[in-house]
């Protein structure tokens, strides 16, 4: 993948101002994320070619849902970032790990209509209550986003221990007096796999 975010810092910026949206314009947003291309550039070249004849033969076969509802793809076509991610995992695209990280994460801990949820293959994770994944994950996305410099080592790379001292100093913001039941070495293997993703 041809992705111009190169800093992958940028890159990370870029999904977390896009995956919250409810909505993403199929031709100018949607496949350009999906490239890893900020749909603010110049994203036309041979790859959002080949992607557009995919999704517009996913829409044309019932593959892929559109919002409109639409029996065809127009310039004006909307879709759920939710489906069209989805859609690109069961494809198996090679899809930037920024964006396959935060949607996850998203999936895993927004999601509050139970008919979307479910409709979404999400990673499970048995051993952890789904109430304090969400407040440890949400925790560690907090600090990282609000300090990044600090939750990285001198090389650059994410480091457990920093986020979750940055985790323990905010405690009483983060959790509101309701902590997590979770051992602090469940904690650490909760960031530690998920921090493996990145690899």
């Amino acid at each position: 993948m041809n992705s111009k975010y190169e800093d992958t810092f940028a890159l990370q910026r870029l999904y977390e101002k896009w995956v919250v949206k409810e909505e993403w314009s199929v031709y100018e947003e949607a496949l350009p994320l999906l490239l890893g291309l900020d749909p603010a550039t110049d994203y036309l070249n041979s790859d959002y070619h080949k992607l557009q004849l995919d999704v517009d033969r996913a829409v044309k076969e019932s593959e892929l849902k559109l919002i409109s509802g639409d029996m065809g793809i127009s310039s004006t076509s909307k879709v759920k970032p939710a489906t069209i991610y989805q859609w690109a995992m069961k494809k198996r695209l090679s899809l930037p790990m920024e964006l396959v990280n935060l949607m996850e994460f998203v999936l895993k801990t927004l999601l509050v209509n139970e008919q979307e949820a479910s409709s979404v293959d999400l990673p499970t994770t048995s051993s952890f209550s789904e109430d304090d994944m969400q407040k440890i994950l949400g925790a560690c996305f907090s600090v990282t986003a609000r300090y990044p410099e600090e939750c990285r080592n001198s090389k650059g790379v994410l480091k457990t221990e920093r986020i979750l001292k940055l985790v323990d100093q905010h405690s009483d913001k983060l959790f509101e007096g309701k902590l997590p039941a979770l051992s602090s070495t469940a904690i650490r293997d909760i960031v530690n796999r998920w921090l493996a993703k990145l690899d």
